[in-house]
């Protein structure tokens, strides 16, 4: 039967923090875990997408801005380089895995927020923070 069928997909969990604060223009790295049960068809390939604004889309890890690997089959990891806001803040980060029983997605994500900052060379970071003092004075009239 199909629902059988369909139980031999790859189980997939993503290993990393489900939500992972980066400074703006540092690294990310994300890992998953692929597993399938005894028996069940070998998983041939894995591919990292991107959920953002509820679009999902796969990510080419041949691209400058990404590390990684799809080919270590059972625990791929995903390096975003320099993440910025308009194209990391808030995104979500999953795994897919497919065998000849089919596709299946990480059961969870990774989900990124960009903490601002000055950046002024690749090894120096600032972190920007706000403090606020206030100075009350009160004066007694006669």
């Amino acid at each position: 039967p199909l629902f059988l069928f369909l139980l031999e997909v790859p189980i997939v969990y993503i290993t990393s923090n489900r939500t992972i604060r980066a400074p703006f223009r540092s690294k990310v790295k994300i890992t998953a875990l692929v597993q399938i049960n005894s028996g069940f068809p070998n998983v041939t390939q894995t591919k990292w997408q991107m959920l953002r604004n509820g679009i999902e889309t796969d990510i080419d890890i041949t691209e400058s801005r990404y590390n990684g690997t799809t080919t270590d089959l059972f625990n791929p990891m995903l390096v975003i380089n320099d993440v910025n806001f308009h194209q990391d803040n808030g995104s979500a980060f999953q795994l897919a895995a497919y065998n000849s029983a089919g596709w299946r997605r990480s059961f969870n994500v990774s989900k990124v927020f960009v903490i601002p900052g000055i950046f002024i060379h690749p090894s120096i970071h600032i972190s920007l923070s706000l403090s606020l003092s206030l100075s009350l004075s009160l004066f007694a009239f006669n």
